[in-house]
């Protein structure tokens, strides 16, 4: 008997910072969730189009299961404001979702 199997692609939870913007020196976070899709899985940060590591000042990503990433941001401040994008991919395919932070005030530190 042989069997085929069939590969998921992936899904991603839609993710949200709130509607309010934050006030520099708030703490926020965020979680990616993919609730359909076979593992292995690979769940990937981004920021305005541009990779998230740890090292990114001020922003720690941690790997909670294999379908679950969270995202958290101890005080906010200029350079973390833009668009969030959590990327989602295994062998049929990828996902994504985005989100946007918004910051009260000042411009944009780099």
């Amino acid at each position: 008997m042989n069997r085929t199997f069939i590969s998921v692609a992936p899904q991603v939870m839609p993710f949200s910072f709130g509607e309010e913007p934050s006030n520099y020196g708030d703490s926020t976070a965020v979680q990616c969730m993919v609730f359909k899709g076979d593992t292995p899985l690979q769940l990937h940060w981004t920021l305005n189009g541009q990779p998230i590591t740890n090292e990114h000042a001020g922003i720690r990503i941690i790997k909670m299961s294999p379908k679950l990433s969270s995202l958290s941001i101890d005080a906010i401040n200029g350079h973390h404001r833009g668009t969030y994008k959590c990327i989602a991919n295994n062998a049929a395919g990828s996902a994504e979702q985005i989100a946007e932070l918004l910051v009260n005030g000042g411009c944009a530190e780099y």
